[in-house]
């Protein structure tokens, strides 16, 4: 079997993607409903929730995350507890690395 490429999306297909698939130049899988595991919060959520469920499975997997504004004074009395940890922000509606900052 020679080099290809899988794609894996939840979302709906591109012209351009349709055409890749059509022309057997990938492997395409969707799972339907899966689009929204691309939503951060959503993600995030089930992650913690599998944390609660399989806490063997899930230590040290999942990092710790702030959903704002609910969080907001939880994440202020970490940071003034003098934390040498350096935080990712990434806005909800942030794709491909546009919008992140460190804290």
């Amino acid at each position: 079997m020679g080099k290809g490429h899988i794609i894996w999306y939840g979302n709906k297909l591109g012209d351009l993607d349709k055409q890749l698939v059509n022309n057997r130049q990938v492997w395409y899988n969707r799972y339907v409903g899966g689009g929204f595991l691309s939503y951060k919060r959503t993600f995030q959520q089930l992650m913690q929730h599998g944390q609660r469920v399989f806490p063997k499975d899930y230590s040290g997997f999942v990092p710790e995350t702030f959903f704002f504004p609910e969080d907001y004074d939880r994440f202020q009395q970490i940071l003034n507890g003098k934390s040498n940890k350096t935080y990712i922000a990434k806005p909800s509606k942030g794709f491909g690395g546009h919008g992140i900052i460190l804290i």
